[in-house]
């Protein structure tokens, strides 16, 4: 099934609020946990960004 950017904007908005939300806990007194959420944010934002690219690479070749 191929994945379109446009379609999974939910995901991607909840990837970067959780983003954000480790931003917001780097700047108190755990920042080990901010970065745990800036991580896992940053890693599921660029997984949906890559497969919506990667697909529509696929999609062009064929």
């Amino acid at each position: 099934m191929r994945q379109r950017l446009a379609d999974q904007w939910p995901f991607l908005v909840t990837s970067l609020g959780v983003v954000l939300m480790g931003l917001f806990v780097l700047t108190t007194e755990e920042p080990l946990a901010g970065w745990v959420f800036v991580g896992f944010g940053g890693v599921c934002a660029a997984g949906i960004v890559g497969r919506a690219v990667w697909d529509a690479v696929r999609a062009a070749r064929e």
